[in-house]
């Protein structure tokens, strides 16, 4: 496992030499999903991230996306390594589909009674990590040589039973 993570390593570090160009991409991404037998959690991620483009239609890397504050419960991070293919990278409106190996860190907030409803409620809150693969479906809005909005739906399922429905937005520069 540790010979791959370090072959993915050295590729991802050996393609930006050869990319066309490097892009920044910033914005906010929505969540709903979480643990599959709690699902109702939700949040929104400032992310950002960085995409070699190999090529006009193949474009690479990576995002993380945060809570601006704390989450007791819920959604606080997720970070994806990721391949996009765009269908029409000359026109203003560029669908495209990225396929990603993601992670995700939860927390889980949870109270329960005491022995005999006698003593105090006790209550906690579990922290733990998914990983997983995920897929995203999206238009890019602009000229592919200047600034663009990519606007798209994302899907992850990952261990622990954790499955997630993202909507995000960002501007790429």
């Amino acid at each position: 496992m540790v010979r791959w993570f370090f072959c993915l390593l050295a590729l991802l570090l050996a393609w930006p030499v050869q990319a066309e160009r490097v892009r920044l991409a910033a914005g906010v991404d929505y969540l709903q999903g979480g643990f599959k037998d709690d699902a109702g959690k939700d949040g929104a991620l400032i992310a950002f991230g960085f995409e070699w483009e190999a090529s006009p239609r193949l474009g690479y890397g990576f995002s993380l996306g945060m809570r601006d504050q704390d989450a007791d419960n819920g959604i606080w991070g997720k970070g994806d390594g990721y391949l996009r293919y765009r269908l029409r990278p000359n026109g203003a409106l560029d669908p495209f589909v990225v396929g990603a190996v993601s992670s995700v860190g939860l927390s889980r907030h949870e109270c329960s009674a005491g022995a005999n409803g006698a003593s105090p409620m006790a209550c906690g809150t579990e922290r733990s990590g998914s990983y997983g693969l995920s897929y995203r479906l999206g238009v890019a809005i602009g000229n592919r040589s200047g600034a663009q909005l990519d606007v798209f739906w994302s899907q992850y399922l990952g261990t622990e039973d954790v499955q997630l429905n993202i909507v995000g937005v960002r501007g790429v520069f």
